[in-house]
């Protein structure tokens, strides 16, 4: 989430970067970047630079899709979770200043939190490690108070009394809760509000005159509108109060200005090399085990090298940016619509710049071999099983409850996946006999699965007579303008959400329907009078509640 206070301007040059583009890479670039996005729909803005020097500074499709304007790269989104390491800096800012220790128990400057008798620290709020539930995922709330303006204080209450997920340094799971209460020690130990000390101690001595915290009131020059899928396509983003991501997510900003905020950081013109080095050092858990994400950023690689990366998704809005010290690299990549992830062309974009390619260039592999995959995998460290199938010539792979994924052939028993930049490698024995296999993203942090003796099961379906599937069709809302809409087609019901293809469903039951290859289960929810009026979706670990609306 983001959000933006105090006077915007309409220069955009980047200051300290000058604006040279090198010809001979300029167009692989954009190249990527019309590979995710399309010159007539929503679009993006990207930038790319090394060193002092831009190697891409462009823009792809509509900044308005009503008064058709096309994007231009000075255009001001907002930056969703991208805010989360402004208010990272922000807290070691007030660290060096003697104002605070990351260390220090949140209760020093909010007494009145409940902690449920554990110690949470500011760095548990700041590495997502604290418990605390964060607020965003509490059921139903997005759904239905995003237009209410809140008090810092009225936001805190809304999840301060809710139970705690687990122990403090436990487990890594994201929050937007923490950085909420990492707002609120900002202003406690600031005397500031979050939005006046950002914008006074952060943008305009870094000259970013294109950032700060989000108002709809405002007129803010080049600030542009967001949309979100539709059942005919984009539509408007459903209003949020900014008054709700705060210093979670409350910011907007430029390309122009991350790539300024990115250079004068790792330059130390806010904090010293040595105190921002924390923000990008893995939190280690209770148990010892590495939890990828430090203060503010999640701890990745690009190819061999490390990278420093954290995306934002906030309504209308979608970004990315990554760096990689060790080529000293930047890129951000806006998106104006929830439709559009930037992440994949930010990777691919960074990837370019640092000479590595993540081009998929497939090889045939013989169909006696693929065979040899076929089984049920034991993933170490998770009550979950990794299934593997062979359908006409491809591999594809399960995990637990979720989708069924297609891979790609690259080398003798590797594969990749496709849709994102991870490979999935078959290990075999002394005789030549599989017996597991590595799954491991660009982290390199891999997963290994043992083979198991075990057989593939699949779930049956069963007939449903035509009166009792006639209950079903309508429009059902999983929240503001996300809809799942059932039909029946050829006796069977068919699922297409909100800007996303149709899905044909099987029965389990009469009120239960899946779809086992993108891991879905859907229950209609009857009364008595047979009248279908809600239905509730379950997928990925998640349960959604949708109300029947036509």
């Amino acid at each position: 989430m983001k959000t933006c206070q105090t006077a915007l301007f309409t220069l955009m040059l980047i200051g300290t970067i000058p604006l040279a583009l090198r010809a001979q890479t300029s167009s692989e670039y954009a190249n990527i970047l019309a590979e995710y996005f399309s010159d007539d729909g929503p679009g993006a803005t990207a930038i790319v630079t090394k060193g002092d020097e831009v190697l891409y500074r462009g823009a792809i499709g509509k900044a308005n899709l009503e008064l058709d304007v096309d994007m231009r790269p000075d255009h001001i989104f907002r930056i969703g979770s991208i805010t989360k390491q402004f208010t990272a800096v922000a807290i070691l800012m007030l660290q060096e200043q003697g104002k605070l220790m990351v260390d220090d128990p949140i209760t020093r400057f909010l007494p009145d939190y409940p902690t449920d008798g554990t110690t949470i620290t500011i760095e548990h709020l700041l590495t997502h490690t604290s418990g605390i539930q964060s607020y965003t995922d509490i059921h139903g709330w997005m759904a239905t108070e995003t237009r209410n303006d809140l008090t810092l204080e009225e936001l805190i209450a809304v999840f301060r009394d809710l139970p705690m997920n687990f122990k403090p340094g436990e487990e890594w799971r994201y929050n937007n809760s923490g950085y909420i209460l990492l707002g609120a020690i900002i202003e406690a130990a600031s005397g500031m509000s979050y939005a006046d000390f950002m914008q006074q101690k952060v943008f305009d001595p870094l000259g970013m005159h294109s950032t700060a915290y989000d108002e709809q009131g405002r007129i803010i020059p080049n600030r542009i509108p967001g949309y979100m899928p539709g059942p005919d396509g984009p539509r408007n983003a459903d209003y949020l109060s900014m008054t709700l991501p705060h210093a979670a997510g409350a910011l907007i900003s430029n390309v122009d200005d991350l790539a300024v905020w990115n250079r004068s950081l790792h330059a130390g013109k806010l904090v010293s090399k040595e105190t921002l080095a924390a923000a990008f050092k893995p939190f280690n858990l209770n148990d010892g085990s590495d939890s990828g994400y430090g203060y503010g950023w999640q701890i990745n690689k690009v190819g061999p090298a490390l990278s420093y990366e954290h995306g934002g998704g906030i309504h209308g809005f979608l970004t990315e940016g990554i760096y990689v010290p060790g080529h000293d690299v930047y890129v951000a990549v806006l998106s104006n619509c929830n439709c559009n992830p930037p992440g994949n062309a930010a990777i691919r974009m960074a990837a370019l710049a640092t000479g590595h390619s993540y081009e998929i260039r497939e090889i045939s592999i013989d169909p006696q071999v693929l065979e040899e995959y076929v089984g049920v995998y034991d993933i170490e460290d998770s009550e979950d099983m990794r299934v593997i199938t062979v359908e006409d010539g491809t591999v594809y792979s399960k995990r637990g409850s979720g989708p069924r994924q297609p891979t790609v052939p690259v080398g003798k028993d590797k594969f990749m996946y496709p849709a994102s930049f991870t490979s999935l490698e078959f290990v075999r024995d002394d005789k030549g006999a599989v017996i597991g296999q590595l799954v491991t993203p660009r982290s390199g942090r891999s997963g290994y699965a043992a083979k198991t003796e075990e057989e593939i099961v699949t779930r049956e379906s069963v007939d449903v007579a035509p009166d009792i599937l006639a209950r079903y069709p309508g429009d059902y809302e999983l929240m503001p303008g996300f809809i799942l809409t059932i039909a029946l087609e050829d006796g069977a019901l068919v699922g297409t959400a909100t800007g996303q293809g149709s899905v044909t469903m099987s029965a389990a039951s009469e009120t239960t329907f899946f779809a086992e290859n993108i891991g879905a289960e859907v229950e209609f929810v009857v009364n008595d009078a047979g009248e279908c009026e809600m239905l509730i979706l379950r997928q990925g670990g998640q349960r959604i509640e949708g109300k029947r609306v036509k």
